[in-house]
C-alpha cells in the first residue's frame, strides 16, 4: 500500500507519527520508524507569545 504524496516526495506506507511534545526524542523517532512509519517528526515546540 502505497502512502500519500507531498509534493516530490512518495511516502512508502500511510503510517505518519504526529509530533508531540515531550514525547518524539530521537530514540522514540527510531523506534517508531523501525516500526514502520514512514514520515516522523522532532519534538514540537510550545511558544507563548
Amino acid at each position: 500500500m502505497k502512502g500519500p504524496r507531498i509534493g516530490d516526495l512518495q511516502l512508502e506506507n500511510p503510517l505518519i507519527m504526529a509530533p508531540m511534545a515531550s514525547i518524539t526524542d530521537n530514540a522514540f523517532r527510531i523506534i517508531v520508524k523501525r516500526h514502520g512509519a514512514a514520515l516522523v517528526f522532532s519534538e514540537m515546540i510550545s511558544s507563548i507569545a
